[in-house]
C-alpha cells in the first residue's frame, strides 16, 4: 500500500513539474513578441482591470502594474485621456475601474482626464466595451495597457473587430521593470492562468458565459 501511494505521489511530481516547465518554456517564447514600448501619441490610454486583493478592497499587484504602466505613459504627454475598464462584481458591489480612477488621482491625474467603463467583467467585454466608449469620444487613436501574457493573448482575439476603425497600439509593462516587482512564482501563475483562459475560450459561447459570470459574481 506504501509502495502504491509513493508511486501515485512521484507520478503526480512528475507530470507537476513537466507542466511548470512546459509554462516556463512557453512564457520564454511569448514575453520577446509583446509590445512594450509606446513612441508615438494617441488620444487615450486603456487601461485592462486585472486582480484584486482577497478581501475586494483594493487592486491586486498585477492591476496596480498596469496602472502604474499606464500613468507613466500619461506623464510622459503621449496620451490626453486614461480610460479605466472592468472589475465588475455586483454581488460585493465592487468595481475595479473606480479604484483604478481613485489610484490615479491619489498621483495627480485629474478626474477629467479619467473616464470609467466599470461594467465588464471579462477581457471579451473589456475590449467591447472601451471600444464603444472610444467611439463615443470619437478618439482616433488609443494604446492598450496591461501585463505582458495579457497583451499578447489580447492582440489574437476576435473582440478586436470592434476597434477596426481606430489605430490601435499595444504597451505591456516589462517584467523586469515592474512596479511593484515581480516573482518567478507569479510569472508562472500568470502563464497558468493565460493557459486556462485558452481552454475556456475553446468552450461553446453560453458555457463560457455560465461559468465566467459565476467566477465574477455577476449575480448581486
Amino acid at each position: 500500500m506504501i509502495r502504491r501511494v509513493a508511486k501515485v505521489l512521484l507520478v503526480l511530481a512528475a507530470v507537476g513539474c513537466a507542466y511548470v516547465l512546459m509554462l516556463w518554456i512557453w512564457f520564454g517564447s511569448v514575453t520577446p513578441k509583446v509590445p512594450y514600448e509606446f513612441q508615438t501619441t494617441a488620444d487615450a490610454v486603456v487601461i485592462l482591470m486585472g486582480e484584486v486583493n482577497a478581501e475586494f478592497t483594493d487592486l491586486g499587484r498585477q492591476t496596480i502594474r498596469r496602472v502604474n504602466h499606464g500613468y507613466d505613459l500619461y506623464q510622459s504627454g503621449r496620451v490626453a485621456k486614461i480610460l479605466c475598464v472592468g472589475g465588475s462584481r455586483p454581488s460585493r458591489s465592487f468595481s475595479g475601474a473606480a479604484l483604478m480612477q481613485q489610484r490615479l488621482i491619489n498621483k495627480g491625474v485629474p478626474a477629467a482626464d479619467i473616464v470609467l467603463e466599470p461594467k465588464s467583467y471579462d477581457t471579451r467585454l473589456n475590449m467591447r466595451f472601451a471600444a464603444e466608449i472610444a467611439h463615443e469620444h470619437q478618439w482616433q487613436s488609443v494604446v492598450i495597457v496591461s501585463s505582458p501574457l495579457h497583451v499578447y493573448r489580447i492582440q489574437r482575439m476576435p473582440a478586436l473587430r470592434h476597434w477596426q476603425d481606430i489605430q490601435l497600439h499595444f504597451s505591456a509593462f516589462r517584467y523586469d521593470q515592474a512596479n511593484p516587482s515581480i516573482t518567478m512564482v507569479e510569472k508562472l501563475r500568470h502563464a497558468h492562468y493565460e493557459w486556462m483562459s485558452y481552454l475556456v475560450y475553446a468552450l461553446p459561447d453560453s458555457m463560457y458565459q455560465r461559468i465566467v459570470r459565476g467566477l465574477r459574481e455577476q449575480d448581486s
